[in-house]
């Protein structure tokens, strides 16, 4: 029986809006499954639990809650529609998203035969930018066993994030989960430059600056006339346009993105983002890259927020929404979320740990480039970052952490 609570609102449009990336051509329902449970830490895939739910069902439960709300949100997707009219409700008729009497399919991209570690595509890795991001990318990389060299604009921040590296390694050290010698050699694979040019042998280039598309564009503009014409060049964008940005090259063919997860070395999910003009070569190869760093892979088509962004922020700016209007306390949210739906975090916890102001930044990405109103970000969070209320990395944000 249907009961209208915080969590339907927010899981049940989560569901509307993976049907509708998946009717879109953004993702694949494999892939958007694969990277709720990789990148979310789900449980479980949206569209694999619809089909246990009943598409009929899930239907019915959006029906009731658009008519009690009137929110578009809430209007069920054609496709969920169509499915029903053709009997495919899930795992009771059979067939739904997956066909439940055979095996479930896999996403084309999940090969387990490929290689996990390395391969003959890549030896030497570029990283621009050492912030936290590429940090974690940098660490991964070379973790990997792969030469890497990262560029900054000053020896200090150079320094800085190398010591960061360092202290991490340290602390597998102390818990023996690498040897003396094995910290050694990662810590040579890694070599740091203030000048661009030290890049020109890379076989790949990850960018990982700032989200502000004119520098990203600089930046590329800048390795393109630096690196051999065969390399590929990776952004580490979260939702601004893979397209636009190869646009600043000569090699948009040789151009995806190649989108971490935070923290990097944790995270298990990268997504690949193929534009129009991405070769299915470089495609193919950026893939490779990423399982050889050990990460499940996802294919994104190159849209605002490609996957992830696009179906996360629009369920974390409903639950800031309910609570600037008073329905619920943020307890009460977190608290339901993870009781009733079994997410590892709830919504405002997740977005504290996040930034609140990466939120607000994506949102409003997203929103300038699509005009969607969900993924307008709520008043509050912009009140919040002006209070300079970021979330864990200031001590302030929905929660507390001094």
């Amino acid at each position: 029986m249907f009961v209208s609570s915080i969590v339907n609102k927010l899981i049940y449009s989560f569901w509307a809006d993976c049907i509708g990336l998946y009717e879109n051509g953004t993702g694949t329902f494999e892939d958007i499954d694969k990277l709720c449970r990789f990148g979310f830490g789900h449980k479980k895939g949206p569209f694999e639990i619809m089909d246990e739910t009943g598409l009929d069902r899930v239907a019915d439960d959006l029906k009731i809650l658009f008519e009690r709300t009137g929110d578009e949100r809430f209007r069920a997707p054609e496709l969920l529609n169509k499915m029903r009219k053709e009997g495919k409700l899930g795992r009771n008729s059979g067939e739904g998203f997956y066909n439940c009497i055979k095996k479930k399919s896999q996403s084309s991209e999940d090969d387990s035969s490929k290689p996990k570690k390395s391969f003959a595509g890549v030896k030497r890795v570029g990283v621009v930018g050492f912030g936290s991001m590429g940090r974690g990318i940098v660490q991964v990389v070379a973790e990997s066993g792969f030469e890497v060299v990262v560029r900054e604009v000053s020896p200090d921040l150079l320094d800085k994030g190398i010591g960061f590296i360092e202290k991490i390694l340290t602390a597998k050290l102390d818990k023996g989960k690498i040897s003396e010698s094995g910290k050694k050699e990662i810590m040579e694979r890694i070599k740091g430059t203030i000048d661009l040019s030290v890049l020109r042998e890379s076989d790949i280039v990850i960018e990982a600056v700032f989200e502000k598309m004119d520098l990203k564009k600089e930046i590329f503009s800048w390795i393109d006339n630096i690196v051999k014409p065969e390399a590929i060049l990776t952004t580490n964008t979260s939702c601004l346009s893979v397209t636009e940005i190869s646009s600043a090259t000569k090699r948009p063919d040789r151009v995806c993105g190649l989108h971490f997860f935070n923290p990097v070395p944790l995270m298990k999910l990268v997504e690949v983002i193929k534009t129009e003009r991405t070769s299915e070569e470089t495609y193919r190869k950026t893939v490779d890259f990423g399982i050889a760093l050990g990460k499940e892979t996802v294919k994104s088509k190159d849209s605002p927020g490609f996957i992830a962004n696009r179906i996360l922020c629009p369920y974390l700016y409903l639950a800031v929404q309910e609570y600037a209007d008073g329905l619920f306390t943020k307890e009460e949210i977190d608290g339901s979320i993870k009781l009733e739906a079994g997410f590892p975090m709830g919504p405002f916890e997740l977005i504290d740990l996040i930034g609140i102001d990466v939120c607000l930044d994506i949102g409003e990405a997203m929103y300038k480039e699509t005009g969607i109103q969900e993924l307008n970000p709520p008043a509050l969070l912009k009140e919040m970052v002006k209070k300079g209320c970021f979330g864990r990395k200031s001590g302030r944000g929905f929660y507390d952490y001094g």
